[in-house]
């Protein structure tokens, strides 16, 4: 016995001596028995703030096992957690605790333990660094409670490998509970208000989020705005609530419609650049709709302004999926504005000019935002 409690004397005063290298040579000589001296090792190392010794220990020794019945070892792991979250530098802690975490089996503490709405910025920060698979965890347990905190999870929204869904996903939820400022940070990294049928509408139609309802009709398809209603009507809700929609709708029913006819005049077209076409079109609504039809990657985009000079804009659509007439008749547009006749009529040259002038407001406050 006296041997037992001599060892774990050589284990923590290594550990108070911040020595890695002797407490990985200690801590792996010793056996399943010699669990609760383990355990306060470690807690010392947190106290310490030795993320090195807290790593050498848990590497050498049991992972997150403690004890020998799992419901102790949850609760012991979380009082390191609580222990490492309470320390002056976190951070090297807590990533020690959660990487050494995923590799015990079976793991005592969640993602969730980990990422909440507690956690801070820097520790986010040092997550998603390593991994970006938790770019959903932290939308979802973090970033929906706080406006902030999203603002920086979604800068991270081009470096996942499958960042639209959760984009999305969060929009719908987001709708749900009305929150506007939310929403315009996800509609700004491209999350679709047509995702699922239009459900992000659907939702906040049914919680009477107007104010939301106007921001998302104006950016989807409006082919599902029937479809939307006649859903609210089936499930009965107020008739103020489908009225306010249909007025929603009647307003910005035309700004995304990939298969509508281009106009017969040229008066709302101009060129970008020797790829790009650009339809520029002020709505009822006093929203700006600029369409892009880009002929070198065959692609259309749109970007919808509105008078407080929010743009949003909305998933690149493949030529493919558009009508070949439309797309005819578009190139036709671009070929003509690419070789304009030697002398054009004062008109022509009038209305050209507005159009850039419109392109050329929407790419300054791009830049800008």
């Amino acid at each position: 016995m006296f041997g037992k409690k001599k060892k774990w004397q050589q284990l923590q005063e290594a550990v108070r001596q911040d020595d890695a290298e002797q407490v990985k040579n200690i801590a792996s000589n010793l056996t399943l028995y010699w669990q609760d001296g383990y355990y306060d090792a470690c807690e010392l190392a947190i106290q310490q703030n030795e993320s090195e010794v807290l790593e050498a220990l848990i590497t050498a020794g049991l992972g997150l096992h403690f004890s020998r019945a799992s419901s102790e070892n949850r609760g012991l792991a979380r009082k390191l957690l609580d222990a490492a979250l309470s320390s002056s530098d976190p951070v090297p802690l807590l990533s020690v605790l959660y990487n050494k975490n995923d590799v015990t089996s079976p793991t005592p503490l969640t993602r969730e333990d980990f990422l909440n709405k507690d956690t801070s910025i820097s520790f986010i920060q040092n997550r998603l660094e390593y991994d970006k698979a938790l770019f959903n965890d932290c939308v979802q347990n973090i970033g929906l409670f706080s406006t902030e905190k999203l603002e920086f999870i979604l800068t991270f929204s081009s470096r996942s490998p499958h960042f639209q869904t959760p984009l999305d996903n969060a929009l719908i939820q987001v709708a749900a509970a009305g929150d506007i400022e939310k929403a315009k940070l996800l509609l700004e990294r491209k999350a679709s208000p047509d995702y699922a049928q239009g459900r992000a509408v659907l939702r906040a139609a049914e919680g009477g989020h107007t104010d939301m309802v106007g921001l998302l009709l104006p950016l989807m398809n409006p082919v599902l705005c029937s479809d939307i209603a006649t859903q609210l009507r089936l499930k009965d809700p107020s008739s103020s609530l489908i009225a306010s929609l249909e007025s929603v709708k009647r307003k910005t029913e035309a700004v995304i419609i990939p298969s509508a006819a281009p106009q017969e005049t040229e008066e709302d077209y101009t060129l970008v650049d020797a790829n790009t076409l650009a339809e520029v079109q002020q709505l009822p609504n006093g929203v700006t709709l600029t369409t892009l039809f880009n002929f070198k990657t065959r692609q259309q985009e749109k970007y919808a302004m509105n008078e407080a000079g929010d743009i949003f804009p909305s998933k690149p659509v493949n030529f493919n999926e558009i009508d070949k007439d439309v797309i005819g008749a578009l190139r036709e547009k671009f070929d003509a504005l690419a070789n304009p006749e030697p002398e054009p009529s004062q008109s022509q040259a009038s209305t050209k000019g507005n159009a850039g002038k419109g392109y050329e407001h929407l790419k300054t406050v791009l830049k800008s935002s």
